[in-house]
């Protein structure tokens, strides 16, 4: 969904939390029905099955999937993704504009570049 103005007058008359979602590359915004984890497995497209076996043994699934959508997770709290694409941003700052989410942002970048690293050594 597009997050302008008539979203957060909707939000607000309707009441409803829209601080927990998924912000696409694209700055297009999902609100997370179930968790985090689950809308991204839902965003890849992939059977869950066979996704589970693309997750490296002992690396974060949440992580590994952030890497992988390119997606930013968002909460009341914090909210989590790789470098922000300029449509993230955006959306991120509206959000925070808002009083949706704080302004608390952890860039995992480095975290995924070494996790490939100790997953993939012959690689690098």
């Amino acid at each position: 969904m597009k997050v302008n103005e008539e979203f957060f007058e909707k939000m607000k008359q309707e009441g409803v939390d829209c601080a927990a979602g998924v912000i696409l590359p694209d700055g297009e915004y999902e609100l997370t029905k179930d968790s985090h984890l689950r809308t991204l497995i839902r965003l890849t497209g992939i059977p869950e099955e066979q996704l589970w076996e693309m997750i490296p043994k002992g690396d974060s699934e949440l992580f590994w999937l952030i890497a992988y959508t390119g997606c930013v997770i968002t909460d009341a709290n914090s909210s989590v993704g790789l470098t922000m694409t300029d449509a993230q941003k955006e959306i991120y700052n509206a959000l925070v504009s808002h009083g949706i989410i704080q302004d608390k942002y952890y860039d995992i970048s480095n975290e995924r570049i070494k996790a490939a690293e100790k997953n993939c050594p012959d690689e690098q």
